[in-house]
């Protein structure tokens, strides 16, 4: 490539809630080239309106800057709040409200005006809007709101940018930085029902349960437990699927409204009253829209969510409701802080580099890292892939580390350095009966990457299609399909597995599909892949296995 081309960058970030007395930040970068875009993100942690917050662009050092935005919703293209809308340049496409927990998700590509700049760039935002007091009355249209942020930047730069930290990893990045789901249906034996009745409908909408409610009419009413595990403040987010024939809904936790806004009317903020009604009809099936029940103080033990039905939409055949399942996500009121960068001495230039440090320096930093801390350290080894091949056996002893975070990022690295870390093969059978299934799952990802040379391990794959965990048993059966003709010994149990009842469709494709790369071999997995052909979601992959076993062409679709 040209030396002064320019690369195409994006990168995220996130505050939580956003910094009191700063800014909040898209990007801070140095260098040549010319700004492009940003999605924002934000979530409500008070009522009222969020977005008096002005955007700021300083471009090249300067003090003041050559951008001064006239709030939120000018950024990106809207007047007098926001609403849901799209168009090619900007657009909000999640626009919840004005209550706790509320979402916003709003774009400007910056493509049409691009902001230049030759030395450096600022660009950002405030984070301010209403706030109110206690009694619900206003006390300022345009004060400093601790809502959270998060943000994703856009822009071409000449030559690849190392200065920027390393993005959130996994799960910190969910909107609270964590999330239980919770699969109601499996809860139908302890679910009531008033005026109506409750069942379980399976493989609906792309393989999603529901737990089903065939209500009579407006007052029906059902009953959903939740068991919360530790005292806390939690915020609740209940799944909601839509159909033709679904009501409207509200929702009580233990027989009170959930999120109820309680600011006073002002000037052109004029709350809804009453608890949030969820219109959930729609002319075909679809599963579901996130509704955010509010942020709520919890005691440890059993409480009720109830869904109440209000009505119907005109156009409705009927007041049913489908619930997918509940998140229940934890409200921290610690932030982490934010990693710190290398120091200036330890930023290179040359060779294979990533966030402008070389491989030995991340090895030599691990080895002086404790706690979950090495989690980092470990997954910036597993970014370099095949060239972290040196740096297999100081990934490989995390394996033993008794924090799970770590033996994970241990898996996850393994899995981006592949075949060059074949060596750890042995590590990762062992961990295939780890404690933990994120570290058991991420072991079998691990072992698929080695392809052919992971062999040895067919049989601990094996043992691991019997794994509790669906996301356990999937990457297994991967695993030993991309060994290949040579994990033949797997046929049987395969075979066997296919044939599971109640096993989950994506579970079931990934076993038909090792069996069509075990190949010929695996005839005797046909009268199984017959059967399979007869299930839904997964006919199309059994007949390309069937194809491969009887060394027929497979039809290309793309």
């Amino acid at each position: 490539m040209p030396a002064d081309v320019a690369y195409f960058h994006g990168y995220y970030r996130q505050e939580r809630p956003a910094v009191s007395g700063k800014n909040y930040e898209f990007l801070n970068v140095r260098g040549t080239g010319h700004y492009v875009g940003t999605v924002l993100n934000v979530i409500q942690a008070q009522v009222g309106w969020f977005g008096e917050g002005d955007d700021f662009f300083y471009v090249d050092g300067a003090k003041k800057p050559q951008i001064y935005g006239t709030g939120t919703e000018d950024y990106v293209n809207e007047a007098w709040g926001l609403r849901v809308s799209y168009g090619p340049w900007s657009g909000t496409p999640v626009a919840e409200g004005e209550r706790v927990g509320a979402r916003l998700t709003g774009y400007r590509w910056h493509v049409p005006d691009p902001v230049p700049f030759t030395k450096s760039l600022w660009a950002g935002i405030e984070h301010a809007g209403w706030t109110y007091n206690q009694d619900g009355s206003l006390r300022s249209g345009s004060e400093e709101r601790p809502d959270y942020f998060s943000s994703t930047a856009f822009w071409y730069q000449k030559s690849v940018n190392e200065d920027l930290l390393e993005p959130p990893y996994g799960e910190s990045r969910l909107p609270l930085g964590n999330a239980q789901q919770i699969a109601v249906e499996d809860w139908l034996t302890e679910v009531t029902a008033e005026k109506g009745k409750a069942s379980v409908q399976r493989e609906v909408d792309w393989g999603k349960d529901l737990l089903f409610f065939d209500a009579e009419g407006q007052g029906s009413r059902i009953n959903v437990p939740l068991d919360i595990q530790e005292e806390g403040r939690y915020e609740i987010v209940a799944r909601i699927a839509q159909a033709p024939d679904y009501g409207d809904y509200y929702a009580l936790l233990d027989g009170k409204p959930t999120n109820v806004d309680n600011r006073q009317a002002a000037t052109s903020e004029i709350p809804s009253t009453g608890p949030e009604v969820f219109h959930n009809y729609l002319p075909e099936i679809y599963v579901a829209v996130d509704r955010p029940l509010g942020w709520l103080d919890l005691e440890k033990g059993r409480h009720t969510l109830s869904f109440v039905c209000v009505g119907r939409d005109g156009r409705s055949s009927g007041y049913n409701l489908g619930i997918n399942d509940v998140v229940l996500e934890r409200i921290h009121s610690a932030v982490a802080a934010a990693p710190q960068p290398p120091p200036p001495s330890a930023l290179q230039t040359g060779g294979i580099l990533f966030r402008g440090r070389p491989l030995s320096a991340y090895v030599q930093q691990l080895r002086h890292t404790s706690g979950t801390n090495r989690a980092e350290v470990i997954r910036a080894i597993g970014a370099f892939g095949e060239d972290a091949g040196l740096a297999v056996k100081a990934v490989g002893e995390a394996f033993v580390d008794p924090d799970p975070h770590v033996r994970a990022a241990g898996a996850w690295a393994l899995s981006q350095i592949g075949a060059s870390g074949a060596s750890a093969i042995p590590v990762l059978e062992k961990a295939l009966v780890d404690m933990n299934p994120r570290v058991r799952s991420l072991s079998a990802v691990a072992l698929r990457s080695m392809g052919p040379k992971a062999v040895d391990a067919v049989p601990a794959l094996v043992q691991a299609l019997s794994d509790p965990a669906a996301y356990v048993r999937a990457p297994a059966a991967d695993a030993i399909g991309s060994v290949g003709p040579a994990a033949k010994d797997a046929v049987k149990p395969l075979s066997e597995r296919l044939l599971t009842t109640g096993e989950q469709v994506y579970v079931l494709r990934s076993i038909a599909a090792a069996l069509g790369n075990i190949g010929p071999d695996a005839t005797g997995a046909l009268p199984a892949l017959d059967q399979a052909l007869k299930m839904h979601r997964v006919t199309y992959t059994a007949q390309e296995a069937i194809l491969k076993i009887k060394k027929e062409p497979v039809p290309a679709w793309f």
